[in-house]
């Protein structure tokens, strides 16, 4: 059987709660701080935030290193804000977005980019014929600057997988609710 609640009792309840609800920063800093934790985790065991293991990049087959993490930039941009009502996880780098959710080849179509100068330098090969055949000879030659022009390419130009390292599982998703649910306590 249910319990009664008297009409005073109610009112403050719901005066506790509309409190608590205005200010939630305590238990969204610590979504946020964990939200992070789990980011930072998906880099370094490969792992998608549904635990599935990512396909190896070429680079890191061919070096024996991790995916995502030649430079280790993206694994470092990311970062967790709260406030009274909010927590969020991510990051500033522009391609984070591509190979969290992938791309097909050509996708964006054609762009047209302006590529800058460039100093080249060199050697001129020179083919000389002589009674004992053709001899190729390397002549120095100056170097210089091409100059500046445009460019037109598919975008992206081949396939991007996607690995999904940012994201909510229902593993998540649930303690999140737990942490919420005792944030509010016996009030609700």
């Amino acid at each position: 059987m249910a319990k009664s609640i008297t009409m005073e009792e109610l009112i403050f309840r719901f005066k506790k709660l509309r409190e608590k609800s205005e200010n939630q920063s305590s238990v969204m800093k610590k979504i946020a701080r964990s939200m992070k934790i789990i980011v930072n985790s998906n880099f370094r065991n490969e792992t998608d935030f549904k635990g599935k293991s990512w396909t190896k990049s070429k680079r890191a087959k061919l070096v024996n290193g991790q995916t995502l993490s030649n430079t280790g930039r993206l694994r470092r941009s990311f970062t967790s804000k709260y406030g009274i009502d909010y927590a969020i996880c991510g990051t500033n780098v522009k391609y984070a977005k591509r190979l969290n959710f992938g791309a097909k080849k050509g996708e964006d179509g054609k762009k047209t980019f302006r590529v800058g100068d460039t100093h080249v330098k060199g050697c001129k090969v020179k083919e000389s014929k002589t009674k004992k055949g053709t001899i190729r000879k390397a002549h120095k030659r100056r170097s210089y600057i091409r100059r500046a022009h445009n460019r037109t390419a598919i975008v992206p130009f081949g396939n991007i997988s996607a690995y999904n390292f940012i994201g909510i599982n229902e593993k998540q998703r649930k303690m999140y609710l737990k942490w919420i649910k005792e944030f509010y306590g016996e009030i609700v």
